[in-house]
Formats: structure tokens, C-alpha cells, sequence
């Protein structure tokens, strides 16, 4: 009787609660693209976003059913839900990006959400800039054209005029060596595991406010014949001498790597000075020149093919 006392007690206490307020946290590397002059910026920001959701359907299916042992009044307990949890996410990265360029990749890392009341609040957005990085691009190298060159005509040799003696005409031809039309280049093939790892570094940022992040920035090569959107891979980071660092899953949600191109992409990692031998310890102390990366296991996304009639 008393259990069912305390249990109809919580479950009216519960039924007030028709509100749910959360706030989802992240750190947001940003890779702007690259401008006319060849630069490319790096940024990383600190995002806050917290929003109340309506709940009144959980709050009366907790009234009918939390004399059966608290019933349905167990599930504020697991809030903020999944399909919370995407929203929030989803509103923050819509707010971020009226903030940065329409055409910035968007890396999410230490992604958080936490239940902050049951009282309704106004919905609010942060974004904190952190680090910022510029990095000068290589000019790209131009091919020679492979259209034919011209010919000097004055050093063709003339054709030899008739002699007397009936002598035939003797024309003197010049073989156009340079004039070749250029080879087709290889067609690429639609392949499973298109990417190739062709280049890393690690690269130290310092940020604002003594906060200090490290960045594994990686380049890969899209050997398919389809452009990737997006891709899932999973690398091995060592030392030349054999210390392994561990194993990372790096996801990147918007790609745009065209066939037979390369791309670079930079994944960070705050500095915790509470947690010894963290993931920031552990990758801050490599050089570049020491640095060993092996791609394991890729999975990624193809720009769809349409077919012409």
C-alpha cells in the first residue's frame, strides 16, 4: 500500500512536468573553403545550444500508467531521448551554419547532451571561437596545352625545281613530331574503397582563454570514378619506432572529394589538464616527421548516377 502511495505521489508530481529543457555541447572544427589566393581557414568553435521540447504526451502516459510501478514515469529517467538528442543537434548545426561560410565542412567532436530542467526557457545558441588556422595551398600545376604548335615556315626546305635533263620533282617532307594529339587519360573505375591515404601531420593550435588543441590532419585521395559526399574511416596512428598511439573512428558527414582528386581534412582534440595520457597527450608529443598512419577499413557515400535517355 505504501509503495503504491509514494508510486501515485511521483507520478502526479511527474504529470506537472511538461516541459523538458537540454543542452547539447560540442566542439565544431570548421574548414572553410579554399579562396582565390589559395588559402585555406581552420576554425574551431565551442557551440552551446539549449532548447525546451514539449512533453505533455509522456507527462499523460505517465498519469495512466505510474500506478503500475512508476509505469511510463520511468522514461523521464532516459531523457533526453535519441530522436531529442538529433533535433538539438540538428538546430545547432543549422545555427552555426548562418554563422560561417555556406560551403565550410563541419567535423562535431566531444559531443554532449544533458538535461538542464522542467521549466520552459527560451530557446538560446552560443558559438565560442577557440583556434583558428590559415593555411597557404600550393599553386596548382598547369599542363602544357596539347594543342599542336605552330610550324615555321621558313624552315621547311623548299621543294627542288626541275632540271633540264627532265629531272622529276622531288617534294621534302616534314614529319610533324609535335603535333601528336595528346594520350587519353586512364578512366577511373567505380571501386569499393576508393580512398587512398596519401598524407598526415599533426599540427598543435593554441587557442583562447589557455585552451590548447591538436589537430591530425589527413589527406586522402578519391580514386573512383564517383565523387564522395561523406565517409566513415578507421585509422591506425604509430610512430616510426612501433609505439602505437590507437585506433580512430573519423567520420566526415559533408565531403565533396571529386573523382581522381584529394582532399584534407583536420580532426582536433581539446587539451584536458585533469586527464593524464589522453588522446591530446598522446598525439601532441609526435612529430610529423614520426608520424605513421594506416587506414584499416573505410566506408563512404557516392554522388548517385543519373542515367540519360
Amino acid at each position: 500500500m505504501f509503495r503504491k502511495t509514494v508510486t501515485v505521489i511521483i507520478s502526479f508530481t511527474l504529470l506537472s512536468c511538461t516541459t523538458m529543457t537540454a543542452k547539447y555541447s560540442a566542439n565544431v572544427t570548421v574548414h572553410e573553403p579554399v579562396d582565390k589566393n589559395r588559402t585555406k581557414m581552420v576554425k574551431v568553435y565551442e557551440v552551446e545550444y539549449e532548447k525546451s521540447s514539449d512533453t505533455t504526451w509522456h507527462a499523460v502516459a505517465c498519469g495512466v500508467t505510474g500506478i503500475f510501478y512508476g509505469g511510463w514515469c520511468w522514461a523521464y529517467l532516459a531523457m533526453p531521448m535519441a530522436h531529442q538528442e538529433r533535433n538539438l543537434a540538428k538546430q545547432a548545426e543549422n545555427h552555426l551554419r548562418q554563422k560561417v561560410h555556406k560551403d565550410s565542412e563541419l567535423t562535431f567532436l566531444e559531443v554532449t547532451y544533458k538535461k538542464t530542467g522542467w521549466s520552459h526557457k527560451n530557446e538560446s545558441f552560443t558559438s565560442n571561437l577557440v583556434a583558428e588556422t590559415r593555411e597557404k595551398l600550393p599553386q596548382p600545376v598547369v599542363s602544357e596545352s596539347a594543342t599542336p604548335s605552330s610550324v615555321n615556315m621558313s624552315s621547311i626546305p623548299k621543294a627542288s625545281k626541275p632540271s633540264g635533263n627532265g629531272q622529276k620533282l622531288v617534294k621534302n617532307v616534314v614529319k610533324k613530331e609535335d603535333n601528336k594529339p595528346a594520350q587519353p587519360q586512364k578512366k577511373a573505375e567505380d571501386l569499393k574503397n576508393p580512398l587512398r591515404l596519401i598524407g598526415s601531420e599533426i599540427k598543435k593550435v593554441p587557442g583562447k582563454y589557455g585552451r590548447n588543441f591538436v589537430s591530425l590532419v589527413l589527406t586522402l585521395k578519391n580514386e573512383g570514378s564517383r565523387r564522395i559526399t561523406a565517409y566513415k574511416i578507421k585509422v591506425l596512428v604509430t610512430t616510426k619506432l612501433g609505439t602505437k598511439v590507437g585506433t580512430f573512428d573519423l567520420t566526415s558527414e559533408s565531403s565533396s572529394i571529386d573523382s581522381l582528386s584529394d582532399s584534407s581534412e583536420a580532426y582536433s582534440w581539446e587539451d584536458n589538464q585533469f586527464i593524464a595520457n589522453e588522446t591530446y597527450d598522446k598525439l601532441a608529443s609526435i612529430s610529423s616527421e614520426n608520424l605513421v598512419v594506416r587506414l584499416l577499413s573505410q566506408k563512404v557515400v557516392k554522388e548517385s548516377v543519373s542515367l540519360s535517355h
